[in-house]
């Protein structure tokens, strides 16, 4: 009988928070099932590094957001450098530890909201086509090409459209009042802004993930 087949050299992949030196040593040696795993133990699930010193605090968050969104709990959780405490972006940026300059980066797995956001969006764009509405800046006019490609690879992220929108303004308005409220509670991480990227399935939360570290992959492979 075969054993299980693990990564070569890394024993240092242990622990509730993986290290930027951990990461960046293994990343590069890593194929993608590995790659996988690695994501659904650090990157996807498990108390976030930001709420280490209050993991009540981060369950009470997601208890309070879930029915302003109409979602589950379960259903969100926290990605980005708020989860494993530095940048897992591409080199340089990769390894820049989490601080108050930082987002709080939530994302939601539900294809009901994320059916509702796309309703919106799908909104805005009949009326920029009927002349009812136009991009107010750059960014919206990227949104407007950009948000058909991301919806056709299962997420969507709602701050780009504009809050004129019911599902639209839900969102942001929550987003909002969680910065407020953390700001106002002890040991709660300082933050920049918060905001959340939704997901139609776990599926396409996890690929969208995947294919985020194999860039971070790739450019420190170049780096070595």
């Amino acid at each position: 009988m075969r054993p299980f087949a693990l990564p070569l050299n890394s024993d240092n992949l242990n622990g509730q928070y993986l290290s930027s030196h951990a990461l960046g040593t293994n990343l590069p040696l890593l194929g993608e099932v590995h790659m996988k795993h690695l994501l659904r133990l650090w990157f996807m699930q498990g108390i976030p590094f930001a709420f280490g010193r209050s993991p009540l605090l981060y369950e009470a968050i997601r208890e309070w957001l879930a029915p302003r969104l109409r979602v589950a709990p379960l259903d969100i959780t926290l990605i980005g450098s708020a989860r494993i405490g530095y940048s897992s972006s591409p080199v340089p940026k990769f390894s820049a530890v989490f601080n108050a300059r930082s987002d709080l980066d939530l994302a939601v797995v539900s294809r009901d909201l994320f059916e509702r956001i796309r309703a919106d969006f799908l909104r805005w764009q009949d009326d920029c086509d009927l002349g009812k509405a136009r991009p107010l800046d750059k960014y919206q006019e990227d949104s407007l090409q950009r948000l058909p490609k991301n919806i056709g690879r299962g997420f969507i992220d709602p701050d780009r459209v504009p809050t004129v929108y019911q599902e639209i303004k839900k969102v942001g308005w929550a987003m909002h009042i969680l910065k407020g409220k953390l700001k106002e509670t002890p040991n709660a991480p300082a933050i920049s802004k918060a905001s959340v990227r939704v997901y139609e399935t776990r599926e396409a939360f996890e690929q969208m993930l995947l294919v985020n570290l194999k860039v971070t992959q790739q450019s420190l492979r170049g780096a070595m």
